[in-house]
């Protein structure tokens, strides 16, 4: 080789030393040629994690990622900052699409997702149920059968799916109306036309306790931390009644211990109410110790409704369909929400959703801010505006809603960057190898063990299990 020819070869090397590593480095940096307009950019990257393991992630129908049992997630970076398309995929499970903008020099995350199988099955458990309630601890179903003009209680044990224990009501009581569970899940309250009637299901020996509560009172419930209290609203005032002293003196009558109020709610042994002059007060749960919480009434009248809601956001009332929330630094209620159907905090306290119109379901996060004395009303995020009535609404985790739209279940996401993944589940159900159509139905998720409890048509049915 001549020294020429190695003169060259070493002015080669030099030039490609030269123009190569410069771009090397600025790939290594995050950064790269965009060769359309023909300048240098920052790229970013996308992280995904996602439930069960074992998903394909697939990023605009180029790049293939799989999750596996060890890490159930996924990087990609280098990605030029743009709007990238997601799809990610198992067999037997719905797929997952997203639409997520990137950005310069930074990770995008997406790290609650879960897939859902779309083979989901609904099995029957029993037939003939007129009425059924989930005890608040989610391990019994309260149920009432009728069979040959006979209406039995019964308790659905969910953890095999067997009665605990059935007890004749006697038709005399009345068609029961409604059932509230204690929150010891030990007592439920049964409400009928004209009575009211505490049932103990767990005794060794049923008991069946009539109230001296007649149609004239109204919100009756247990206290929180004792289901031995009963308290209830007459003539605008609070009563109270102890079932021990009931079962002592069956003749013994509530008393009066706060009146004039419009509404309450007990909250950590403590009884917050709605005074009618507008003003919220608070009392021991005895109805003394008074303390008046806001520094301006709101506006009152015996016709509207009032329901009082105290939870990580905190203080709600909702008048009518409006729903008001107290400002913590001017003690008085400000205009939050309007046509609000209902409301239900996220099981982290961080999120809450509201049912409104009876057809859109908005978001919001505990983070809001105020401006000028004012809550942002205008950061509430709006899920998605259905077609069909929403009349339940339930959270899965912390992630997504299960919810019943007219004969439909759906499950949606909240992540509401670009599109909102939802899903619709069966609506039909097997028995003795016939299909029958879900319809007319109550729905009830239990947060215990991820499944559906729905009364369709008198026929109490469940679902496999929705999370992995």
């Amino acid at each position: 080789m001549t020294k020429r020819t190695r003169l060259i070869i070493l002015l080669i090397c030099f030039v490609l030393f030269f123009t190569i590593t410069p771009w090397i480095v600025l790939y290594s940096l995050g950064y790269k040629i965009d060769f359309k307009n023909g300048c240098i950019i920052a790229t970013g990257g996308i992280y995904i994690r996602t439930e069960p393991s074992g998903t394909e992630v697939t990023i605009d129908s180029k790049i293939d990622k799989k999750t596996s049992f060890f890490s159930n997630s996924v990087f990609v970076q280098n990605l030029t900052p743009e709007l990238h398309n997601i799809i990610i995929k198992k067999p037997e499970y719905f797929n997952y699409y997203k639409n997520i903008i990137v950005k310069e020099n930074e990770v995008t995350k997406i790290e609650n997702i879960t897939l859902f199988k779309n083979s989901i099955s609904f099995n029957k458990i029993m037939g003939n149920i007129d009425y059924s309630k989930t005890s608040i601890d989610d391990k019994y179903i309260f149920a009432v059968i009728t069979n040959n003009k006979i209406s039995t209680l019964s308790i659905l044990d969910l953890s095999n799916l067997q009665l605990k224990n059935e007890t004749i009501w006697p038709i005399k009581n009345g068609e029961i109306l409604e059932a509230k569970w204690s929150d010891d899940s030990s007592k439920i309250l049964l409400i009928t036309k004209n009575n009211y009637y505490i049932f103990e299901p767990f005794l060794e020996k049923q008991k069946i306790i009539l109230l001296p509560f007649s149609n004239t009172f109204k919100e009756v419930m247990f206290n929180p931390q004792n289901s031995n209290e009963i308290f209830a609203i007459r003539n605008n005032n609070l009563e109270y009644l102890n079932l021990l002293n009931l079962i002592k003196t069956p003749t013994i009558a509530s008393k009066i211990i706060i009146k004039e109020i419009l509404t309450y709610k007990i909250e950590n042994n403590n009884i917050i109410y709605l005074a009618f002059d507008g003003n919220l007060n608070k009392s021991d749960i005895s109805g003394k110790n008074t303390e008046i919480i806001t520094s301006f009434p709101i506006l009152t009248d015996k016709n509207s409704s009032h329901k009082i809601f105290v939870n990580n956001f905190g203080i709600f009332i909702l008048k009518n369909k409006d729903l008001l929330l107290l400002n913590s630094r001017t003690k008085a209620f400000d205009f939050f929400l309007a046509d609000v159907n209902e409301l239900k905090l996220s099981p982290d306290n961080q999120n809450i959703f509201f049912i409104t119109n009876d057809n859109e379901v908005l978001l919001n996060h505990s983070n809001y801010e105020y401006i000028q004395g004012q809550p942002q009303i205008t950061q509430k995020i709006l899920l998605n505006k259905f077609y069909e009535k929403i009349s339940d609404c339930f959270w899965i985790n912390n992630n997504y809603l299960i919810l019943k739209a007219d004969d439909k279940i759906k499950i949606s996401e909240i992540d509401n960057r670009q599109n909102i993944n939802i899903i619709d589940l069966p609506n039909k159900f097997m028995f003795e190898g016939k299909l029958y159509p879900i319809e007319n139905f109550q729905m009830y998720f239990n947060s215990q063990n991820k499944q559906i409890y729905i009364l369709t048509n008198k026929n109490l049915i469940y679902s496999d299990r929705l999370l992995p």
